[in-house]
């Protein structure tokens, strides 16, 4: 027994359901189920983040990682974004409520996607604004401005500026 009445074995049992807890939540997270239109269940694999301000900073992370030329990517509007990063297609997009990455081959002219891995970042999202700034001779993009707001809490993300020439990785 030690100074404070905590054996080994009680500390060991604490350590084994913390991470037991641990162990739970991330299943829970990991597997969404949600409901579609026809009120069928169906089941998504998704790495779920609850808080807006962490959505919006795994957003600025993969954007930083944008290529600056305007021919690496392939759609920059204001509700979506998808550009081409090591032999794949990475894109963000409002899908009804859901902040949506995905991942694989984008066809342009049909506008779908091919070979693709589909992870909701947020749910409760209300709008979602990215709005380029070109360079003077429109062949590369400069910046893009972000504006996250959710449904849920009247949670909102500031503007935020994501620099795409001149910026210095880690």
């Amino acid at each position: 027994m030690s100074k404070y009445g905590l054996s080994g074995y009680s500390l060991i049992s604490f350590l084994m359901y913390l991470m037991s807890f641990s162990v739970l939540s991330l299943i829970v997270f990991e597997y969404g189920i949600h409901m579609n239109k026809n009120g069928f269940f169906q089941q998504h694999t998704v790495n779920s983040i609850i808080s807006l301000s962490i959505a919006c900073d795994v957003l600025m992370r993969d954007i930083c990682q944008a290529p600056a030329q305007l021919v690496m990517w392939k759609e920059c509007s204001q509700n979506m974004l998808i550009w081409r990063f090591s032999n794949k297609d990475i894109g963000w997009y409002l899908d009804n409520t859901m902040l949506v990455r995905v991942e694989g081959v984008y066809n342009k002219n049909q506008g779908s996607w091919s070979s693709k891995r589909k992870s909701v970042v947020a749910t409760h999202i209300k709008s979602i604004t990215f709005i380029p700034r070109h360079t003077e001779d429109k062949k590369k993009i400069r910046a893009v401005d972000i504006v996250l707001i959710s449904d849920k809490g009247q949670q909102r993300c500031r503007k935020q500026t994501i620099n795409l020439i001149n910026r210095v990785l880690a």
